[in-house]
């Protein structure tokens, strides 16, 4: 990863934490989520966190954010696979830009698609 990559990520990665604790702040009843991560491609067959349900988020070699996506019942590692799978590399959304580093939040399904709206309504999916 470029130097310039690597910075784009991390400004995505600081910005993801941030909007997290507040998204821990604004929400009694949250579980007190955390991110972990960025995981490379081959960490994620290793890393327990992958093995539960929760949000995950999908970034480019570049550094730039892609993708968001929550699994509710299955893993999270099941949903990025399916992101990895040919078929789906092959497509216009990903041709320009491959998967390459994974954030995930473990959470309970119900609150997966709850934090997935934070996020999108607290400008994360904008530029870092």
């Amino acid at each position: 990863m470029s130097g310039e990559a690597a910075r784009v990520l991390e400004n995505y990665v600081q910005r993801l934490r941030q909007l997290i604790g507040s998204y821990n702040s604004s929400r009694p009843s949250s579980l007190g989520l955390e991110l972990e991560g960025p995981f490379d491609i081959d960490e994620l067959s290793t890393t327990e966190i992958t093995r539960r349900p929760g949000a995950y988020l999908i970034f480019c070699e570049d550094g730039r954010f892609k993708y968001t996506g929550m699994s509710a019942k299955g893993t999270i590692r099941g949903r990025i696979r399916e992101h990895l799978k040919p078929k789906t590399q092959a497509s216009s959304f990903w041709r320009n830009c491959p998967p390459k580093f994974f954030c995930v939040i473990a959470t309970p399904g119900e609150e997966a698609g709850a934090l997935e709206e934070y996020l999108q309504n607290n400008g994360f999916y904008g530029s870092p």
